[in-house]
């Protein structure tokens, strides 16, 4: 990670496995980004839907 992008990040938490919150210095104020990862089609389709019940 170049260093202006480290000196951004101000915190990072996983949420569940498949998720994660990050909080980052922009231009004067502080951004919440959340990054999530789908299940692909070829998933059961019970964690599908567990998968989107937690969203």
């Amino acid at each position: 990670m170049i260093s202006s992008a480290s000196n951004a990040l101000v915190d990072w938490k996983p949420v569940f496995s498949r998720n994660m919150t990050a909080v980052l210095n922009s231009k004067g104020m502080k951004e919440s980004i959340t990054q999530c990862y789908a299940p692909t089609n070829v998933t059961d389709e019970e964690t599908n839907i567990m998968f989107h019940n937690t969203l």
